[in-house]
């Protein structure tokens, strides 16, 4: 099964809007995973459970039995196969579909996050 999206970059801007609703919050913004949360690092390839399309298709689909990840049968196909270009255009930032135009982003909230309880200010400067 291969992507109808994969070279989309409005799929990829698609896919991005989406996994900031969907899969940030255990995934993380830019796809670097959540060891706590158990989120995988996606933004790479090597992916434990395939990088093919097909495979990221099926574990958003399904979800991953005896991990954090559940599935999400409520989405729709295409929903998904935008997930998967947004996914594929982390892994592979040169490629087509990664030109999109990033999604928008809330500079307070970003703040309120930095200094508060995500404190990352005590690793990252500003």
């Amino acid at each position: 099964m291969t992507n109808p999206l994969g070279a989309s970059p409005a799929a990829a801007a698609a896919g991005r809007e989406l996994f900031a609703t969907v899969c940030q919050v255990c995934h993380g913004s830019v796809g670097q995973g959540d060891r706590e949360r158990g989120g995988a690092v996606l933004n790479m390839t090597g992916l434990r459970h395939g990088d093919a399309d097909a495979d990221i298709f099926r574990v958003v689909r399904n979800g991953v039995v005896g991990t954090q990840m559940v599935a999400f049968p409520g989405l729709t196909d295409q929903q998904v196969w935008q997930l998967v270009t947004f996914i594929h255009s982390l892994q592979n930032p040169g490629s087509a579909a990664a030109s999109a135009t990033p999604a928008p982003g809330d500079a307070a909230a970003g703040e309120t996050l930095f200094f508060g309880r995500a404190e990352c200010y005590k690793c990252h400067g500003v």
